[in-house]
Order: C-alpha cells, then sequence, then structure tokens
C-alpha cells in the first residue's frame, strides 16, 4: 500500500467515526447541538454552530477522489454559509500543491496550523507502569466521561447530550482511568472494520503526568486487536505532549495535515 493510499485509509477510519459521531439516534440533540455533516464525494464536511473553533467544524478528506478545484471550493462554502467562527479544510500535505494552495488563498483561506496523521500496528504496547486503573465503561459514566471530555477541551458545556448520544453505539468503545476509584482520564475507539481510530481521550489536570494516557493508549490498543483491527489511527496537533507520546509508544508519523482557515 503506497503512502497516500495508507493516509486515505486511515483518514476515512476519523470520517467514518465523525459521521457516526454528528448522527445522534435522538433528532432532538442535532437540534440543541445545531450540528450537520455534508459529503462531497470522499470528502466529508462537519458543522457545529455553538463552537466557534474549527475543531468540530471542518473537512476531511480533501482531494484523495476529487481535484481540489472551485466548484468543490464553492460547495464547502455554501455548507458553511451563514457560520459565525472558524472552519479548515484539512489537506495532506502531499494534496497540497502550489496550485492548490494559491487557489485556497484566493478564495480567502490561510494556513493556520498543521495536525500530524499517527498510525502502528495492533501489537500491544509496552508503556511504564501506572497506578491508574483503566476500565471499559458503559452508559453509567457517560456524564462523567463527557465531563472530562469537555472541561479538559473547554468545550461548551451545551454538547454534554451529544457526548452521550454516542455511548451504545456497536462501534465505540470507551474507557477510564481510574485513582483510587476517583475518574483521572477517558478515552474512546470506534472499530472500523482493519482500522480503529482513537481521536478523542483527555486528562483532567489534577491527575495528569501518572500515565493515564499510556494505559487508556494500552487498553485500546488491545481492544482494537481483539476486534480484528490491523491498524490503529491518530490526529495530533504539532509538538505538544499528546504528539511526543505518539512517537513514544511506537506510532508512525505519516504525514501532516495542513488546516486551511475561513
Amino acid at each position: 500500500m503506497n503512502n497516500l493510499k495508507l493516509q486515505e485509509l486511515l483518514d476515512t477510519a476519523e470520517a467514518d467515526a465523525l459521521i457516526d459521531f454528528f448522527t445522534p439516534e435522538d433528532s432532538s440533540v442535532i437540534e440543541n447541538c445545531r450540528i450537520s455533516y455534508s459529503l462531497f464525494g470522499k470528502a466529508l464536511a462537519v458543522r457545529c454552530d455553538i463552537y466557534p473553533g474549527f475543531v468540530l467544524n471542518k473537512v476531511t478528506c480533501v482531494g484523495y477522489d476529487k481535484r481540489i478545484d472551485q466548484n468543490l471550493i464553492d460547495e464547502i462554502s455554501s455548507f458553511f454559509s451563514g457560520r459565525k467562527g472558524l472552519y479548515a479544510l484539512q489537506i495532506s500535505n502531499d494534496v497540497a500543491d502550489d496550485r492548490t494552495v494559491s487557489l485556497l488563498i484566493d478564495n480567502g483561506y490561510s494556513h493556520k496550523s498543521n495536525w500530524n496523521r499517527f498510525y502502528r500496528n495492533a501489537e500491544p504496547l509496552e508503556c511504564r507502569n501506572s497506578k491508574l486503573i483503566v476500565k471499559e465503561i458503559g452508559k453509567e459514566f457517560a456524564e462523567v466521561f463527557s465531563d472530562i471530555i469537555l472541561n479538559t477541551f473547554g468545550l461548551p458545556a451545551e454538547l454534554n447530550v451529544l457526548m452521550y448520544s454516542y455511548f451504545g453505539k456497536k462501534n465505540w468503545k470507551h474507557f477510564i482511568a481510574f485513582e483510587n476509584e476517583i475518574p483521572a482520564a477517558g478515552a474512546s475507539l470506534f472499530l472500523n472494520g482493519e482500522t480503529a481510530w482513537i481521536g478523542m481521550a483527555a486528562t483532567l489536570t489534577e491527575h495528569r503526568n501518572k500515565g493515564a494516557q499510556g494505559a487508556l493508549l494500552s487498553a485500546r490498543i488491545d481492544a482494537a486487536r481483539n476486534a480484528g483491527c490491523k491498524f490503529i489511527a491518530v490526529e495530533t496537533a504539532e509538538d505538544n505532549a499528546s504528539f511526543r507520546n505518539m512517537l513514544r509508544y511506537g506510532f508512525i508519523l505519516l504525514n501532516k495535515k495542513q488546516n486551511f482557515v475561513k
């Protein structure tokens, strides 16, 4: 499998997770959180109007099946029309050639930052011992898990109902690391055929530097392997603790995803 095909496979796992996340069974959640998504070929656009940042307002899998041209940019602009806040086109550095970058700049986009696509196989993770106890959780811990994620990332409390809604869906698994029976960190896993996506994890400030993310990562890799997955995919910002952890735990940096923000 060549590099670009592997990127597409891993990005598709993320896109499928986002589609599942953005389609709660309760339609009132869609209305209250003001969420929607649209597909432009393989490119996926997601929109959450109660959150101003581009973490939940972005387009991924761009440029794999369709050339990035004015028509595609116009379709994406129409989807985000009327939105107050930022949104981003996340484009692989292998796709963002000079022509594409010039076209984006001409349409008012600017290159704000890069995210990094990492992957590894599903072999057991060798990490330092942690006194934290990791447990797979169900709906009874949905509120606790949601509080950990939303508080850590500064997301609006109104998104609680969206977080609750994806507990119990068949392709998701959720874990909490406990310190003396106190929830310290949480993380999710999305199973997608031969690929698993682990793009959601957070540790409460007072419990950091205790090995929580290593322990949660190990548990998710084990669950992915037991489900028959061959690849584990994740993305991080550049040069932060998560970036360094991925390298420490045997993940391979595959490519950069450039965030062109408008």
